[in-house]
């Protein structure tokens, strides 16, 4: 089953990729 839920912006200190809001993940 797939299931798409929308994510909240998330920002990593450490990271820098930096995840926008209302994103699309896909989970199997």
């Amino acid at each position: 089953m797939k299931h798409s839920y929308p994510i909240q912006p998330r920002i990593s200190h450490t990271s820098h990729s930096i995840q926008l809001p209302n994103l699309i993940v896909s989970t199997d």
